[in-house]
């Protein structure tokens, strides 16, 4: 499956060359400007919790004092019983740390009228390079380095799948578990047809970091926009 990566032209040679840049989900929340790269809800995500009582006599009872921790921050501690939320209770959720790297599948006409065309002004890109396949192009940049040391000295996992747009508003009394979903993002993001790379830090590390990767022939190109 081939990948696309736009971006801007003097970017090409150094990228064809297996120099990327990763950047941290906190860094695209907190950039300013039109949502489009800059996404404030980019790894969070929102749980509602309406009119509930919490009875320890309850069957499900563990179940609801996990779900009250894990997606509404409130803990339920010892024999506390008959806890009722009378209102409604709205909470956000951020993914733990990670650092992204971001390109387009296909069709490629449509992602590059979205990427080059349609994006706003600041946000469009004058180049592409073509990722001839996207495996491929995981396993070379898992064995990439860091500066100088080896990403999994730095990086503990790394996951990656295309994003889907369906940004959900998870609900209590759903029988879900909830968990923070990095994969997701809002449908007015959906032209991008995103396909994302995941990395899960080790320890702190700057917003942006470069990876040097070693690039077998055949794997990255350019790619005409026209």
């Amino acid at each position: 499956m081939k990948g696309y990566k736009f971006l801007k032209s003097e970017l090409v040679d150094s990228t064809i060359r297996g120099r990327i840049r990763l950047a941290s989900l906190a860094y695209y929340r907190a950039m300013e400007g039109p949502q489009w790269i800059a996404d404030r809800n980019d790894g969070v995500d929102t749980a509602i919790l309406e009119k509930f009582t919490h009875r320890r006599t309850n069957p499900e009872a563990a179940f609801h004092r996990r779900k009250l921790s894990s997606a509404m921050g409130i803990k339920i501690e010892g024999n506390a019983d008959n806890i009722n939320f009378a209102g409604t209770v709205r909470t956000e959720t951020t993914a733990p740390p990670c650092h992204i790297y971001c390109f387009s599948l296909e069709p490629f006409d449509s992602a590059r009228k979205a990427m080059c065309e349609d994006a706003p002004q600041e946000y469009r890109y004058d180049a592409c390079v073509e990722i001839a396949d996207i495996d491929w192009f995981c396993r070379c940049v898992s064995n990439g380095k860091i500066d100088g040391l080896p990403l999994s000295n730095l990086m503990a996992e790394l996951y990656h799948r295309d994003v889907s747009y369906e940004k959900k508003v998870h609900r209590f009394e759903s029988s879900e578990p909830f968990s923070v979903d990095p994969f997701s993002k809002h449908n007015q993001f959906r032209y991008q047809q995103e396909y994302r790379l995941l990395f899960l830090p080790r320890k702190p590390l700057p917003d942006h970091v470069f990876v040097d990767f070693l690039v077998p022939p055949g794997l990255l190109q350019r790619k005409s926009l026209s």
